[in-house]
C-alpha cells in the first residue's frame, strides 16, 4: 500500500494518544466535540514543518518533521496538579526515541515537553509539544 505521508503522520499520532488514552476524551481535529465542564480532556492538532527532500531521483526519500500537539485541559480552579499530571502522562506516553509504524510510514519521536498552563473559558490547560519525524520514500 502507498504510503500517503500526512494521512499516515496523523492517523500514526492520533491511534498512538488514543491507545494511550482510551478513557479520556479527546477533540480531534475538524470533529465536533463539546466538552462536559468538569471532566478533562485532550485536543490533538498536527503542526507539520517543511519537508525535506533527502535524495535525488523520480522517487526521493523524504522527510517529514513537525510538532503534535496535544493540550490538556482540566477544570479550571483546581489546582496546577491534575493538570500537570495530565501534561506528565502525556510525555511519558511518547517518549523520546519511541519509533512506531503506520502503513509502512515509521514514525520517530525526538523529544516531548510540557509547556505552560494557561487559564481559559473555565478550564486550565497544559500544551505537551511532540516533536516528529519521519522518512518515506516519495
Amino acid at each position: 500500500m502507498t504510503i500517503v505521508p500526512d494521512y499516515d503522520l496523523q492517523a500514526a499520532l492520533n491511534d498512538r494518544l488514543n491507545d494511550e488514552f482510551p478513557l479520556v476524551p479527546i477533540a480531534w481535529e475538524n470533529v465536533g466535540y463539546t466538552p462536559d465542564l468538569g471532566t478533562a480532556y485532550l485536543a490533538a492538532h498536527l503542526l507539520p514543518a517543511e519537508p525535506s527532500i533527502l535524495t535525488l531521483g523520480s522517487t526521493p526519500y523524504q522527510e517529514r518533521r513537525g510538532i503534535f500537539q496535544v493540550s490538556c485541559f482540566y477544570p479550571a480552579l483546581a489546582g496546577w496538579g491534575p493538570a500537570k499530571t495530565g501534561a506528565a502522562n502525556v510525555v511519558a506516553a511518547f517518549p523520546a526515541t519511541l519509533q512506531f509504524i503506520y502503513n509502512g510510514l515509521t514514525v520517530i519521536i525526538d523529544k516531548t515537553w510540557p509547556g505552560p498552563g494557561i487559564s481559559q473559558d473555565g478550564w486550565y490547560m497544559v500544551p505537551v509539544s511532540i516533536q516528529y519525524h519521519c522518512v518515506y520514500k516519495g
